[in-house]
């Protein structure tokens, strides 16, 4: 055998170093992705803990036992992890630094191998028990909802408050860490044939007089109806109620005591399941439940899931669809005339809202005197049922059954009326039944009546609001019996907090000194007040004091903030839309135009580009807080201008708006179009009124006038132009949508 040349000596040197190489890059990238999954073992509790949950193990001794169990695992994996990848190490540099001594590289191999297989095997057990525990605890890894990476633009597929079609849900879009015992509700814009929505599951109908729902049914051959009679026979069905039908005290939102959602036209289920199953196997099981207006018309639809939703160790992501098998009560057809459903998402987080809703604001005032046209208002510190707040009142009501909400008069008697909820539910609304008279734009006002005479005289009036009755449970100590009384949408019953050692709250009257109100429905969490009044018609008028951004304000931020300022306090369901009727609007132009680009191939100002490429209405949310006597609005909104669109924004206030004494906003006085010197600057305008309520002067007023029929809306658009007036809202808005007034390239 020849000796080897120098050459080849070379050679098979900087082979032996090139294998080392790779062998530690090999070993280094070994080590990368275990020294990770045991980094990953050390913060994993294989799903048995809760979001948010302590990892410090004496921080919190009382914790589940299994979670103590994982965390010790953990530990020891963790530590035996890093002594293998210690020894892997330093065998890694004996091989490194050996310098050709065979019986050192030889050493190195055999620790080498010795470190992997441990480490393998501490990578190994520690799947395995990864795998078993959270087979124990049907948990699975994980994953962040798809919300928290949101498209370029988040629309929603109508024009209106959340639509022309769909007014209000809960939860929100996109509204994070909703308790896992909530229920789902939605507002509609226009009345919904509730047979498209619910199943008559326990078989009621209306009464003979229409006036509530009753067991006692006959079938359309006036029949008397049988457990063997098909349910879509049943003459004048009543949809959305609940009844005892084994009489035993208990109303079960999970059995056939309460009707059922029709899966197939609201659909609720988490979003992986959306993406993932088929069609007929989505669907969380509900309890759907409605509340009727006095013309038996249903807006508002509540579903109460039969269990929890969500996970008690990790947030879920959730979509609502509502499909367009909803039809109109007036007319057969859908609701959603462009055949495309409304969907939304939200998540839950791991918990259960146990805590009680509470009363934070009433208008009038405790012991106020007031004048008879106006309403009365109460705003609860968060959303609540409508099934429980709402409700219509009559003379033959009131003879048959006991109110959850009521209105006294002296000698304790009610007056008719109906209890609206709005405001993302947390605002209840009473409007007495009796005429009296018409406001300035010649619609129908409605009085609290009075038995007094003269202009000066009061009667005093209490208002009574019953909380939902315990179940007595001692895990939830507000959790209320279902259609007992008021209670929020997780079934929490009212908590009167005057009663508790709070402060700064609001304080019932002395029961002592109460005239009209039972002691015996003075219960510890009923929530009543007192307050006079007068036998007078307020006929003052309320108008805008500011608007955010400022009117005609350029190079606002797609996230600016938009407020709208009222002199008085508004009725809450007039500001956002209740039923069929108009609130606040909000409008986007040149509308239509394709998300992704302006594209104008043949320069007619026209976009060119698919249907589903265009930007759909602007979508947004209203919301008002109670300040004294004044109301601020928030616009909720998505982003302005998306994807650097530049866009103009038409609000529109109609004088369908009211205040709490019913009131419209006419003439539609508010701020002019003053120069700006920021765009988050306020538009301001500060009106001055005679002892009568007529407009004497202001400042920073579009001048209107309520005599001349062409300047009776203020129509702001430019500074400094003295063209600031029309006849009408429509008018206004087709104006501003002309290319003189809003030009474009669009």
């Amino acid at each position: 055998m020849l000796p080897k040349t120098r050459s080849q000596a070379t050679h098979t040197q900087a082979t032996m170093r090139f294998r080392r190489m790779v062998a530690f890059v090999f070993l280094a990238c070994f080590l990368f992705f275990g020294s990770a999954l045991l980094a990953h073992a050390q913060q994993d509790d294989f799903g048995v803990v809760g979001v948010g949950e302590n990892i410090n193990i004496p921080a919190n001794p009382n914790a589940d036992l299994r979670v103590l169990v994982v965390r010790i695992i953990n530990f020891f994996l963790g530590f035996l992890g890093l002594v293998a990848v210690s020894i892997v190490l330093y065998a890694g540099y004996l091989w490194m630094t050996s310098r050709g001594n065979e019986e050192q590289i030889s050493s190195a191999k055999k620790m080498l191998i010795n470190g992997v297989i441990g480490l393998a095997i501490i990578m190994s057990a520690f799947v395995i028990t990864s795998f078993i525990l959270r087979s124990l605890t049907g948990q699975e890894t994980y994953t962040p909802p798809s919300a928290s990476s949101p498209p370029p633009v988040q629309t929603y597929a109508f024009s209106g408050a959340l639509g022309r079609s769909v007014k209000d849900h809960y939860p929100l879009r996109n509204q994070l860490n909703v308790a896992r015992n909530t229920s789902i509700v939605v507002t509609f814009g226009l009345p919904i044939n509730p047979l498209s929505i619910i199943e008559n599951s326990n078989r009621t109908c209306w009464d003979a007089n229409f006036m509530g729902p009753t067991t006692t049914c006959v079938d359309l051959t006036d029949v008397p109806v049988t457990s063997a009679t098909p349910v879509e026979e049943i003459a004048r069905p009543y949809l959305g109620d609940c009844a005892d039908l084994n009489r035993d005290g208990i109303l079960d939102t999970k059995t056939a005591e309460c009707d059922q959602l029709k899966t197939s036209a609201v659909t609720i289920d988490t979003e992986s399941n959306f993406t993932s199953s088929t069609v007929d196997t989505l669907g969380v099981s509900s309890a759907a439940l409605a509340t009727y207006t006095s013309e038996r018309n249903v807006f508002s639809f509540v579903f109460k899931p039969h269990q929890y939703l969500g996970s008690s160790t990790e947030d879920v992501q959730y979509r609502v669809r509502l499909n367009t098998s909803i039809v109109r009560s007036d007319q057969n057809q859908s609701i959603f005339s462009n055949g495309v459903p409304y969907t939304w998402n939200f998540t839950t987080g791991n918990f259960i809202d146990v805590d009680p809703p509470t009363v934070v604001d009433v208008y009038p005032r405790a012991s106020a005197t007031t004048s008879r046209n106006t309403i009365l208002q109460i705003t609860f510190s968060e959303p609540i049922d409508p099934t429980v707040a709402e409700s219509v009142i009559t003379a033959t009501t009131l003879s048959t059954f006991t109110p959850v909400n009521q209105v006294f008069a002296e000698n304790r008697v009610s007056p008719p009326g109906s209890w609206r909820l709005s405001n993302g539910y947390r605002t209840l609304e009473f409007v007495s039944g009796e005429a009296c008279g018409v406001n300035s734009c010649g619609e129908q006002m409605f009085c609290l009546p009075v038995s007094c005479q003269g202009p000066a005289c009061t009667n005093p009036y209490e208002v009574l609001l019953r909380t939902g009755v315990s179940t007595n449970n001692s895990d939830a100590p507000f959790e209320a019996v279902p259609f007992s009384g008021i209670y929020d949408l997780a079934f929490n019953g009212l908590d009167n907090v005057s009663n508790n050692a709070a402060t700064n709250r609001l304080v019932r009257p002395d029961p002592q000194t109460s005239v009209i109100i039972r002691n015996t429905e003075k219960a510890p969490d009923n929530y009543s007040w007192g307050f006079l009044v007068e036998n007078t018609i307020d006929r003052s008028v309320p108008y805008v004091q500011e608007i955010t951004p400022g009117a005609a304000a350029e190079d606002i931020s797609s996230d600016a903030p938009m407020y709208i300022k009222f002199s008085k306090r508004m009725i809450a369901h007039s500001v956002s839309g209740y039923g069929s009727s108009s609130g606040i609007a909000l409008e986007e132009y040149p509308a239509g135009v394709c998300a992704d680009a302006a594209i104008d191939s043949d320069g007619d100002g026209t976009n060119v580009c698919a249907d589903e490429k265009k930007l759909p209405p602007i979508a947004y949310w209203i919301n008002s807080e109670f300040g004294g006597d004044t109301t601020l609005t928030r616009i909720s909104h998505r982003d302005f201008g998306p994807n650097n669109l530049d866009l103009y924004y038409l609000p529109s206030i109609p004088s369908t708006v009211k205040s709490v004494n019913q009131n419209c906003l006419y003439p539609g006085r508010g701020p002019s179009a003053n120069i700006l010197t920021t765009p988050e600057t306020p538009s301001t305008c500060t009106a001055v009124f005679d002892a009568e309520g007529n407009y004497v002067e202001g400042v920073g007023c579009a001048e209107v006038s309520s005599d001349d029929p062409e300047m009776d809306t203020a129509c702001v658009y430019d500074p400094g132009a003295s063209e600031q007036s029309s006849s009408n809202i429509a008018e206004c808005l087709n104006m501003l949508r002309t290319r003189d007034r809003s030009p474009s390239s669009y």
